[in-house]
């Protein structure tokens, strides 16, 4: 699964600018992961182990009705049985539970989650009996979403399909057992659908058979290779199929026919990621019948990895404006969901708090992939990215990569598992080296192939393979936590020709964070174009090494390659060094580290040479944070070089200069930002959303006209409208708040609403009186089950610090369906309550007023009402 949201302006957040600058916040602002007395989570027990589920349904999209019946081959575990549990949903309606084959009804009951089956007799250990239940579902709260038309979105097509992670499955079908993902079954599914829709599932095609009196098709699809709940799947809508070939297998996509010219060039190129995985692992694509991908409306992640047919959300289709800037985002997305089908699909993890056994191994697949695709400096400055996202997070909280002290399952797909756990297997490619990298990683498939697996198995995969006992370093990147900060500074001894390089480690040390010890890189450049290399292990919290070098260096790089999980401060590096390593260095990151120890240390010719770098050819990215270093420096003469950076030919760096013009509120600034979010001059979208965005920061009176004028343009995904109402709240100018309750509100896009809902925040914290109670009345407005216009909702209400927005937060701390809301309302309200009560001394006054949000929280519930708010504008 791909939690990528569907960003701001539609763009990847690989170019965003890192909130969080070189590295952590301070540890006072840091959350906790776990609450205190926080019980840990455990995979459940297995009674029985469910062998098949063949599942045959009727479903009407357009009526939102599913009718069927589930039967499941279980198998008596360990011992003897005469009940089996079924976990089911209370969507799930059962009519009648019985032996398959028989008409005799079985008893059951029901209980707390689901209902339990007497068995007609004794089950004895490895026997196996059908049960057979027919039901319907009845207004299901997750698990499977009917979408299609409504009154203030006429055109959008009729779709039905289902999402499993992480628990969800026993929302539209009862699952033997536990609807958990430490044990797998094969699966078939013959699904009847009105005669104009296609309906999709896991496996092979057997058969497709019309029935023109009842205006039906039936389509019979059957899995014989294991896989586990979360990974059923179902997509139904009038789909066209587009079709091409890995080694004679079909590689297929499926999207609504309005979407057809975008998703062919979307597809381009699948079977060829298919090729490199089943090299890259050692093992052949581990699956039969198909690999597909289906492009579904309103879609909560960027996709899931379904076993053999991905759900992806259409929004990540690019047209042809846009693609050429977009396309590497495509690609990292397809890559993602389909190396899952190796890790995640063919071996899972038993239990949540291994998460990143799946979704971090299948983020590296993205770094895998530009490597392949775009080379060297590529996958470094992506794992830079990559880097960058996990340690904003880290910022807000921390904890191991393998916990399982969590709430709900939900909680761990965080930027610790996708990013961390990502970046622990470039580490371990680079302890390993590349043969024993992807040694490991072909055992750890064969070895468990079609199982479940957790964090050790992984750990003898490297001994079984190496030799290697690599117990110290799991300790601390999987079971510790954060990061090594590490300061150098540097010297050089010309009598003895020999290098001092001071290694201190500058982590606070606390809970699950320690010294690290690694291997690090130490890389000597020469006038002559010669260098010479170490790779010492740093192990302590300080120390010093020595080298003899055959010269005096022009350039010291230390882990050039970023190989490494890490800060590093190198302002204890000469200056000279450093300008010659931003101006001359072979490697994209020992530029970036350089670019940003200069911009720490300032001074004569620290502009100059920024604005050269943004002008180098190296790569794209050693650009983009020149000249995100040149918008952090906040001086006229910066200002005058990103200036005149704005006709760069690469629009990645245009978009990065525009975005730090933003921070100088300079009359020409005003109006060359205005220039060009007005011009059709500038071709590329993402580029003027940034000015869009950039104009309203630098607050000037002359932004709202050009701001409300933007909202009329039609883009990709909205892109320049999102961007324009992100300038409105920037600008805290009093007319934006009505511009944005408009926008907030139904019929305008998924991407332009969350928007406008979350500039009203911006604005409800600046302008509490004008805006504060807009904010509320466009909130109370919204359904629990809409995930993207609540979370953006969470986030405006956090944005407000105001203690008037305490009961919408705990309202959807309480009632919101997707926990990730649910998590994020509890830190928003942390947020907000624990500035307020260190100013607090009365305990009387505290119980007060949780009493009233309690009371606001029951009015809330009252006064939920659907909206019908129509267009202002």
């Amino acid at each position: 699964m791909s939690i990528h949201e569907t960003l701001v302006h539609g763009h990847d957040c690989a170019n965003h600018q890192c909130k969080i600058h070189h590295g952590q916040a301070p540890a006072s602002v840091r959350r906790p992961w776990s609450k205190a007395g926080q019980a840990p989570q455990y995979a459940p027990d297995l009674g029985i182990l469910a062998r098949h589920v063949k599942l045959t349904l009727s479903i009407d999209p357009e009526r939102r009705v599913l009718v069927g019946t589930a039967s499941t081959t279980v198998e008596a575990s360990f011992s003897a049985v005469n009940e089996v549990f079924f976990e089911a949903a209370d969507s799930v309606k059962f009519e009648k539970v019985y032996v398959a084959g028989s008409d005799a009804a079985l008893t059951y009951r029901t209980v707390d989650g689901g209902i339990i089956a007497v068995l007609p007799a004794r089950l004895e250990k490895g026997a196996k009996i059908e049960i057979a239940i027919d039901y319907h579902l009845e207004k299901p709260k997750a698990g499977i979403y009917f979408t299609g038309p409504a009154v203030m979105y006429p055109n959008k097509p009729f779709q039905t399909w289902t999402q499993g992670e992480d628990q969800d499955s026993h929302h539209w079908f009862p699952v033997a057992g536990a609807d958990y993902p430490n044990h797998k079954m094969t699966c078939e599914a013959i699904i009847t659908v009105p005669a104009a829709y296609t309906a999709l599932s896991n496996g092979k095609l057997l058969s497709e058979t019309a029935d023109d009196k009842n205006g039906t098709r039936t389509f019979h699809w059957h899995q014989t290779r294991p896989h586990t709940s979360y990974l059923f799947t179902l997509a139904i809508g009038a789909f066209i199929k587009l079709e091409k070939h890995w080694r004679g297998m079909p590689v297929q996509l499926y999207c609504d026919p309005s979407l057809e010219e975008q998703a062919r060039e979307y597809f381009e190129g699948t079977e060829n990621l298919i090729e490199l995985f089943s090299k890259l692992t050692g093992v052949d694509y581990p699956w039969e019948g198909k690999y597909a991908q289906v492009m579904v409306q309103n879609f909560m992640f960027g996709g899931m990895e379904n076993t053999t047919m991905t759900t992806m959300t259409d929004s990540i289709l690019a047209n042809h404006e846009t693609r050429a800037e977009y396309r590497k985002s495509e690609i990292r997305l397809n890559a993602h969901e389909l190396f899952h089908h190796w890790f995640g699909d063919l071996i899972t993890c038993k239990a949540w708090a291994h998460a990143f056994l799946n979704e971090g191994t299948t983020t590296y697949s993205e770094v895998l992939t530009m490597e392949a695709l775009y080379g060297i400096m590529e996958r470094d400055y992506y794992v830079k990215t990559v880097r960058d996202t996990y340690m904003r997070e880290d910022a807000r909280y921390r904890r191991p990569l393998v916990t399982n002290l969590y709430v709900d399952p939900m909680d761990m797909f965080d930027a610790h598992t996708y990013q961390k756990g990502g970046l622990t297997h470039h580490m371990l490619r680079y302890i390993l080296g590349d043969d024993g990298y992807f040694a490991t990683l072909r055992t750890f498939l064969l070895d468990n192939a079609y199982q479940t697996v957790d964090t050790n198995d992984l750990l003898k995969a490297i001994a079984k393979v190496t030799g290697r006992n690599l117990t110290q370093f799991f300790d601390q990147w999987m079971y510790g936590a954060g990061f090594p900060e590490y300061k150098v500074s540097y010297a050089f001894d010309e009598a003895k020709k020999t290098a001092s390089v001071r290694v201190q480690q500058t982590q606070k040390l606390e809970d699950a964070t320690g010294i690290f010890t690694m291997p690090i890189v130490f890389s000597f450049g020469f006038a002559d174009g010669s260098s010479q290399e170490f790779k010492p292990t740093v192990a302590n919290a300080d120390e010093t090494f020595t080298f003899a070098l055959k010269q005096p260096p022009t350039i010291f790089r230390f882990d050039p390659s970023n190989w490494v999980l890490k800060t590093v401060d190198l302002k204890g590096v000469p200056k000279k060094m450093l300008l010659s390593q931003l101006a001359h260095d072979t490697t994209v990151m020992s530029r970036v580290d350089a670019a940003q120890a200069l911009e720490s240390i300032g001074g004569t010719g620290v502009v100059e040479a920024l604005e050269a770098a943004c002008k180098s050819s190296i790569h794209w990215g050693v650009s983009v944070e020149a000249a995100n270093c040149l918008g952090r420096l906040k001086n006229v003469k910066a200002m005058r070089a990103l200036k005149r950076l704005i006709t760069h030919d690469d629009p990645a760096v245009r978009r990065a200069v525009v975005r730090n013009l933003g921070e100088y509120k300079h009359d020409s600034v005003v109006s060359l930002l205005a220039g060009i979010a007005s011009s059709a001059n500038e071709k590329s979208q993402f580029v003027r959303a940034e000015s869009l965005q950039s104009l309203g920061k630098t607050k000037s009176a002359k932004a709202f006209d050009v701001l409300k004028a933007a909202l009329e343009v039609s883009s990709w995904n909205d892109i320049i409208r999102v961007g324009a109402l992100s300038g409105l709240a920037a600008s805290e100018d009093d007319r934006a708040v009505e511009v944005l309750v408009a926008y907030a509100g139904p019929g305008y896009s998924i991407q332009a609403r969350p928007a406008a809902i979350k500039g009203l925040g911006v604005l409800a914290k600046a302008k509490p009186k004008l805006a504060l109670r807009q904010l509320h009345g466009v909130i109370e407005t919204f359904e629990l089950d809409q995930y993207t216009l609540n979370l953006a909702a969470v986030t405006a209400l956090g944005e407000s610090k105001s203690r008037k927005s305490l009961p919408l937060l705990k309202h959807l701390e309480q009632n919101a369906k997707d926990a990730r809301i649910r998590r994020s309302a509890s830190q928003e309200i942390e947020e907000i309550v624990d500035p307020m009560e260190e100013h607090v001394s009365d305990v009387a006054r505290v119980s007060s007023e949780l009493a009233r949000l309690n009371k606001d929280v029951r009015n809330i519930k009252r006064g939920m009402r659907s909206s019908s708010r129509k267009k202002v504008f």
